[in-house]
């Protein structure tokens, strides 16, 4: 199966099993809550391991080193972001738009990072 094909299927996961954990609302449903940090984390691990090789083959042009900063940046806002908001700390509102924007800037940099590498 194509990589880009995988790597959505992966981020539709995350992002379907997001949008019910925040339909249902707390206190969070833990088979769904782990299966959501499950599919994150072997995104995360498929998406790295698919760039890694990729660097081997290809050196890295400015515009994926971005894209990749971009990536990056996000996921780690993103896991803070849904740390905060699964112990209840802070502003729940706020927190939770910030990671509904990284959510989006994740897509779509690592969408556009996939699809001008992997086509």
């Amino acid at each position: 199966m194509n990589k880009i094909v995988i790597s959505f299927i992966f981020i539709i996961g995350i992002i379907v099993t997001g949008i019910i954990l925040g339909k249902l609302g707390k206190p969070y449903n833990g088979i769904l809550f782990n299966l959501h940090k499950l599919i994150s984390v072997g995104t995360v691990i498929y998406l790295g391991y698919i760039l890694f090789q990729h660097t081997k083959i290809q050196a890295m042009d400015k515009m994926t080193i971005t894209l990749t900063i971009i990536s990056i940046i996000s996921l780690i806002i993103l896991m803070i972001s849904g740390s905060f908001m699964s112990i209840g700390k802070g502003n729940y509102t706020l927190i939770r738009i910030f990671h509904i924007i990284t959510s989006t800037s994740f897509t779509v940099s690592t969408g556009v990072l996939l699809y001008f590498n992997f086509r």
